[in-house]
Formats: structure tokens, sequence, C-alpha cells
């Protein structure tokens, strides 16, 4: 899937992933459609593990969260941050309010 990327391009979506996310290239190439691949992958390989009783039946579901990552592009931080400018106004103590465990 990465072997017609040089390390250039790996370099480059490296220092890319972590300001733009999903959003971010390689090699000119959309990281989005890669990650769903991956993701795809994944739950197969944990599946898999699952059928040969190498791994509970709930651990595929652990992948779940990452549906809406992948489908949306939208972080948990992306999502935050819109709070922040948006209905937290930029206040700390709502932000706080908001997001408390």
């Amino acid at each position: 899937m990465l072997g017609h990327y040089t390390p250039q391009d790996h370099h480059a979506a490296l220092a890319a992933l972590p300001a733009l996310g999903l959003s971010a290239k390689l090699g000119g190439d959309p990281v989005r459609p890669l990650a769903a691949e991956l993701l795809r992958l994944a739950r197969a390989g944990l599946s898999a593990r699952v059928a040969a009783g190498v791994e509970p039946p709930h651990v595929p579901a652990c992948l779940d969260p990452l549906d809406d990552l992948v489908e949306t592009g939208s972080t948990f931080a992306d999502r935050c941050l819109r709070r922040w400018r948006g209905d937290l106004h930029r206040d700390p103590a709502r932000y706080v309010a908001a997001y408390r465990v």
C-alpha cells in the first residue's frame, strides 16, 4: 500500500499529520482513504483473530470510534475547537463544564 511512496513522501506526511490530521497528503494523495483501508484491514484482522479464538468477541468493536473519524475526517480535537469558537464562546469555564468527566 505504501511501497510506491518515497521516504521524502513519508517524512512530509509525518510532519503534516499532527496539524492537518486526515486532511494531510502522502505523496500528493489524501491520507483519509488510506486510513479507511487500514481500518478495514485492522477490523478484518481482529475478526480473524476472534474466529481463531485468539481474541474475545468484543475486541473488533474497539475500532468502532475510528469509523466516525475516517468517515468525517473530523477528530475530537476538531470538534472541541469548533465548540470553543462557537457555543463555548472561548470561555475556559464553559469548556471545563462541557468536557468534565
